[in-house]
């Protein structure tokens, strides 16, 4: 006979009887519980002395306790966890979908924004909504806005004081244009549109010793939107970029 393993290998041809008690006592055991045990009579049998032969039995299968690690966990859930992760590769946090911006700019991290530079409430010509053909863009006029108590001169605040630190490029000689583009943080009526690349240009000759606007900021890829959130009256504040940075300016248009 195969010796088997553990506890089977005790149980030989040779030593059989010695453990004809435990089998007796267990058709004893299974045949009471099929039957109904009275309670009375089970104290009865629990207080009489227990068979030597049964206990000699049952020391043959006594023994050493021992530990065993079990080689997986449970999760929370109470099912079994069944990892397909490699030896040497680190747990990777969850993806999340990519989402799209609106109007198509760069969303990052909202930033600290500087200081208020201009204010303007928007009139039909800045946002698309004029008759005939459309400007493109928000004219950047003087708005009777102030800078240290006095009116800004719209000719050379915006192309000068606000982004002469940029380099414009010339897109027209005959009358003289020239443009630059600039990040701007763009948020309308409190839906954020990210970081739009806008291009500026200014056009000298636009004033006409009238006291014209020079300077416009183009809507570009957002001409559409812009005319369909119908912004006539609205109110555009442009604020400098955060503290020690260059860019990006802020634009916010509030009700």
């Amino acid at each position: 006979m195969n010796p088997g393993q553990g506890f089977a290998r005790r149980v030989t041809l040779e030593n059989l009887e010695e453990f004809s008690p435990l089998l007796k006592r267990t058709a004893e055991s299974a045949r009471e519980g099929t039957e109904g045990v009275d309670t009375d009579q089970a104290n009865v049998r629990s207080a009489n002395p227990p068979d030597p032969a049964y206990l000699a039995a049952e020391q043959l299968f006594s023994g050493v306790k021992i530990q065993v690690t079990i080689p997986f966990h449970r999760g929370r859930s109470g099912q079994q966890r069944t990892g397909t992760r490699r030896r040497g590769q680190t747990a990777q946090p969850p993806q999340h979908p990519a989402q799209t911006p609106v109007g198509g700019g760069v969303q990052p991290a909202r930033s600290v924004r500087g200081p208020m530079v201009w204010r303007k409430v928007l009139v039909a010509s800045d946002v698309q909504r004029q008759r005939g053909n459309p400007t493109g863009g928000a004219r950047l006029t003087q708005a009777r806005f102030l800078v240290q108590g006095q009116h800004i001169n719209q000719t050379t605040y915006f192309r000068n004081d606000l982004f002469g630190g940029f380099i414009w490029t010339v897109a027209r000689r005959r009358p003289l244009r020239e443009e630059v583009i600039i990040d701007f943080d763009l948020t309308i009526l409190g839906q954020h549109f990210g970081v739009q690349q806008l291009t500026v240009s200014h056009k000298p000759t636009g004033e006409g010793g009238q006291g014209n606007y020079t300077t416009i900021l183009h809507w570009g890829d957002l001409s559409g939107q812009i005319r369909d959130l119908n912004l006539v009256r609205r109110t555009l504040t442009l604020f400098a970029p955060a503290p020690g940075t260059t860019q990006p300016f802020f634009i916010e248009i509030t009700t």
